[in-house]
């Protein structure tokens, strides 16, 4: 089988975080055929092609058009689809993975074992879900919410994703203030400011590209709901645990989450992993009240 990984994203090399370990990890994995890092300049990558047998390509930078208010950040999404969609290589290999230039593949064997069975399988793309709440629980639920800390793909999903397209990050931030008080209300709630989010908005685009199901993040209705479980059906969906792999940015997300919904995980499974996450819920709290004291 070819495979091809595409590590996607800045160059990071600070103490904490050294885009480096991402590709040691790739190389000593075995599993690639290929390793591309997808990137923007940065004054150490000359070394890194001399030092490592990958691909290195050098975006240039489409830079950041919207805020995301409540984060206190730059919108990010037409960056990071950048870094992706140049990365990908149209129907030249049988399975493709994007991770960010944060995370590192610390058990070969997990990730090489789940990735096995995703191409044995009748699904179309490997995903994770990093959410703490399952969709179908929550109110408001908030449908095609799957994480991008990784997105595997078959070879015939390769053109799809090669044409993820951009979006209008200035509209993306303004078009909350044409909308009803009602929704305006509904953002503020839940801490949100921006149509979409880029989770959402790469989703949407992998998932229902010929015509999306809902107007924004936080739109609901049931026929959009019996879509998105639909298209669920296309996908694995696997926790990063299970795949051997860790982001070094934000370590909390291989905290297991008190609900799960990943397809991927046996019976036993969910009720281990939702007996962890009820404790891990109650400890987060009492330490986010003693930091807030």
């Amino acid at each position: 089988m070819k495979s091809h990984l595409i590590i996607q994203g800045p160059f990071f090399s600070n103490n904490k975080i050294h885009t480096k370990k991402s590709i040691i990890s790739a190389i000593e994995s075995g599993i690639f055929s290929k390793v591309t890092l997808s990137t923007y300049d940065h004054p150490e990558l000359n070394d890194l092609r001399k030092s490592y047998d990958i691909e290195v390509i050098i975006n240039e930078d489409p830079g950041s058009q919207g805020r995301e208010v409540y984060r206190k950040k730059y919108q990010n999404i037409n960056r990071q689809i950048k870094t992706i969609t140049s990365g990908v290589i149209v129907d030249e290999f049988d399975y493709s993975m994007k991770i960010r230039s944060d995370c590192y593949i610390y058990q070969a064997n997990k990730l090489e074992r789940v990735i096995n069975d995703f191409m044995t399988s009748n699904k179309k793309f490997l995903l994770t879900d990093s959410s703490s709440v399952r969709f179908d629980i929550e109110h408001p639920r908030t449908l095609y919410h799957l994480s991008d800390w990784f997105i595997g793909f078959k070879q015939e999903k390769s053109k799809l994703v090669k044409s993820i397209p951009f979006i209008d990050e200035k509209y993306n931030e303004s078009w909350l203030n044409e909308q009803s008080r009602e929704i305006k209300s509904l953002y503020k709630r839940k801490k949100l400011s921006n149509r979409y989010g880029a989770e959402v908005w790469i989703t949407l685009n992998l998932l229902s590209k010929v015509k999306f199901p809902i107007k924004h993040s936080l739109d609901y209705s049931i026929g959009a709901e019996k879509q998105f479980t639909s298209d669920l059906k296309k996908v694995m969906c696997a926790p990063m645990y299970s795949m051997g792999m860790r982001c070094m940015k934000m370590r909390s997300v291989h905290i297991p989450h008190l609900d799960r919904y990943e397809n991927y995980l046996g019976r036993l499974e969910k009720i281990i992993y939702k007996v962890i996450g009820f404790f891990y819920k109650i400890y987060a709290e009492a330490r986010q009240k003693f930091i807030n004291n």
